[in-house]
């Protein structure tokens, strides 16, 4: 054999390959074993203690040790069946965290329900439901990946609208009406405004409902988004409408009710007057029954089904008539008297 060094160093050669390709293969099955370990550990893994985004680092982990391996044959039939299960895991592994997000707990479980319907099982799920049961269904295979993620964010998305709604919805119940009195010359009357607070509340939240109501997840919560819908948008007009009316108000009633000399000059909007007055006081009144501006606004008159803001509309033109009738009437002297253009209407009305 000595005769023949080249044999020899040939062998050496042979040999030193078969050592490489053994040890790569074994190192490869170690390492597969490990992986496999893992793997079917988790299978078992209680719900409650699953923790996706742990368990996805440590597939990383895992992989990154496999593609690091010595003289690893990638196309062999052990590397490629190993690789595909850790593709499936990368899959699996975010939609696991996605349905353990608390969105997808609902009281009426709306969205396991979907699962449900999806799978066609109706599964249990609680603390003890163990991983391998959406393995098995084998939620990462393209039959189900696609439907579980929307099923998922929809859970997420209604959560944020329902968030936002309890929100509305807290602060809306506590909002009252503030009383300013306002000394008249037979009495006090106590008119009403909301605080500034508030008022930068509403155009938030009038917003916020806007853009819930153009949401393409908001079709569970349509009832109640119509409601606030309709119902700040009544707080808005009534507040802004009724600050229109008692500024007018308050400045006409000096005149229609306790000046005789208008009265005199202007009987058909004196008397008009007369009942406008009734009416707003009536308005105010209701403030002391129905103290929370929500309920103040949306609340409709049992007699005539109307909201406060449907009778400040009939209010607002009637005024607008009675003042009509002033403006008639003061420039009716100023033709008489030309000094008087140079006087503002309250100049006027004090001479």
């Amino acid at each position: 054999m000595f005769e023949y060094p080249e044999v020899i160093e040939q062998s050496k050669k042979n040999l030193d390959m078969i050592t490489k390709d053994t040890t790569a293969i074994r190192l490869l099955w170690e390492h597969i074993k490990e992986i496999d370990a893992t793997f079917e550990s988790w299978k078992k893994e209680r719900w409650e203690n699953v923790n996706g985004q742990d368990m996805a680092d440590e597939v990383k982990a895992l992989n990154k040790k496999l593609t690091q391996l010595p003289n690893l044959d990638r196309k062999s039939n052990v590397f490629m069946g190993i690789a595909a299960d850790i593709k499936y895991w990368n899959i699996f592994l975010p939609l696991i965290q996605e349905l353990k997000n608390e969105a997808m707990d609902s009281e009426d479980d709306r969205h396991w329900n979907k699962m449900r319907k999806l799978l066609e099982n109706d599964f249990k799920i609680d603390n003890d439901t163990p991983l391998n049961l959406f393995w098995e269904f084998q939620i990462f295979s393209n039959k189900y990946k696609e439907q579980v993620e929307e099923i998922a964010e929809q859970a997420k998305q209604e959560r944020k609208i329902e968030t936002n709604l309890i929100k509305i919805e807290a602060l809306w119940k506590t909002v009252e009406w503030q009383k300013v009195p306002l000394e008249l010359k037979d009495c006090t009357i106590n008119t009403l405004k909301m605080d500034e607070d508030s008022v930068e509340q509403l155009e938030e939240h009038q917003l916020l409902i806007q853009n819930i109501a153009s949401s393409k997840f908001m079709a569970y919560f349509e009832e109640k988004v119509t409601i606030y819908q309709k119902g700040l948008s009544l707080v808005s007009d009534t507040v802004a409408d009724l600050a229109e009316i008692q500024k007018t108000w308050s400045f006409l009633i000096n005149l229609f009710i306790y000046s005789e000399e208008v009265k005199k000059e202007l009987p058909d909007e004196s008397e008009e007057f007369v009942h406008i007055d009734k009416e707003v006081r009536q308005i105010l009144k209701d403030a002391d029954t129905y103290t929370n501006i929500f309920e103040f606004s949306t609340h409709e008159d049992p007699e005539n089904g109307k909201t406060a803001w449907k009778k400040m509309e009939k209010i607002f033109k009637e005024l607008a008539k009675c003042q009509k009738g002033l403006n008639d009437f003061l420039a009716s002297k100023r033709k008489v008297f030309p000094r008087f253009y140079f006087l503002t209407m309250d100049e006027l009305l004090d001479v």
